[in-house]
């Protein structure tokens, strides 16, 4: 067995299985030692400003037997390490932005309506006076306000739960039920309407009520909720300016978007769903490029599956940017 930590200068660990070594009682304080009578090996080294310390025991008789060899596993438990380290950091970096770009934009919105003087009080009855008397003389404003903060705590909760279904994937908890998939689509719709329609863009979902009630799926609602969230939110961004946007329902075909929207490229089909990618139409205004690996992934997670279905002879060039007749298939795998 191979058991290692690997830290930081600073003493910070960055990976280490090390708590699992039944050794350390025998090692002690010689980090640096060979126990040959009971089968260990004990190594501690400095690669590259990373701290390493590995043991291994008579499972791995190669690693006992060989030094060459043993440098050569301490050193690559040391890259990777970091390297892992660094493409985690990198994730965070991207999430913690996002995160703080819409907050940004909650206080915004906030202080459009409330200055932060009228937060200013003797006490907290005294701010909500005052706070009181700017609603009751901008009801449209506030309205308009609560709306947009709905949907900034929407797209908050969207990626604190794709972060966990990034990184947790299978670990993540299901809980499967019976659904209307019309109500469904419309509730998490909602929050994307104003956006929709400042693009001049209708929504028409095309799903019969008693047909949608009499044939209802079985999906995790969290998890459908977050891959949806994350495919409309990428709607918005791609699809074309006053072009509709079609969704049909059936048992036998799923769930079928059909949009105008960034052309994808035939071989680009199968990358459109890994973490980081943004597709080449899409660069220009491509985010952080994890909206549809969410979506995948979530998807994966209530059994079900989306496919894209491009319709090369339907396209168009608008302002610099290649549109394409795009069909989005969900269908329960």
């Amino acid at each position: 067995m191979i058991y290692f930590e690997v830290r930081k200068e600073n003493g910070d660990i960055v990976a280490s299985n090390m708590q699992e070594c039944p050794h350390l009682t025998l090692i002690g304080d010689k980090v640096n030692v060979t126990l040959r009578d009971k089968g260990i090996k004990s190594v501690f080294s400095n690669i590259d400003g990373v701290n390493v310390w590995m043991v291994v025991d008579k499972d791995e008789k190669d690693l006992l037997n060989s030094n060459r060899l043993f440098n050569k596993t301490i050193k690559t438990h040391a890259a990777l390490a970091k390297q892992l380290l660094d493409y985690y950091f990198g994730k965070i970096r991207v999430h913690s932005h996002t995160l703080r770009s819409i907050q940004g934009k909650m206080k915004q919105k906030i202080e459009g309506l409330a200055t932060k003087d009228d937060f200013r009080a003797e006490n907290y009855a005294e701010s909500k006076e005052k706070v009181g008397k700017k609603v009751s003389e901008n009801i449209d404003k506030t309205a308009d306000t609560i709306c947009f903060l709905n949907k900034r705590v929407m797209e908050i909760d969207s990626h604190i739960n794709g972060f966990d279904v990034l990184y947790m994937g299978d670990e993540q908890e299901t809980s499967f039920q019976d659904v209307n998939i019309k109500k469904v689509i419309l509730s998490i719709l909602a929050p994307f309407l104003n956006e929709f329609s400042n693009k001049n863009i209708n929504m028409e979902i095309a799903i019969k009520d008693d047909y949608a009630d009499s044939n209802r799926i079985n999906l995790d609602y969290k998890m459908f909720n977050l891959a949806m969230n994350n495919f409309f939110d990428n709607a918005v961004k791609y699809s074309k300016h006053g072009e509709p946007i079609k969704v049909t329902f059936s048992k036998e075909d799923g769930i079928e978007i059909s949009m105008m929207s960034r052309r994808i490229e035939e071989n680009e089909l199968a990358r459109v769903f890994d973490e980081g990618y943004s597709g080449t139409h899409a660069q220009r205004d491509a985010g952080d490029g994890i909206g549809m690996s969410i979506t995948d992934k979530a998807l994966k997670l209530t059994r079900m599956k989306m496919t894209i279905i491009p319709n090369y002879s339907e396209s168009y060039t608008s302002q610099g940017n290649q549109y394409t007749r795009n069909i989005f298939k969900i269908k329960t795998i």
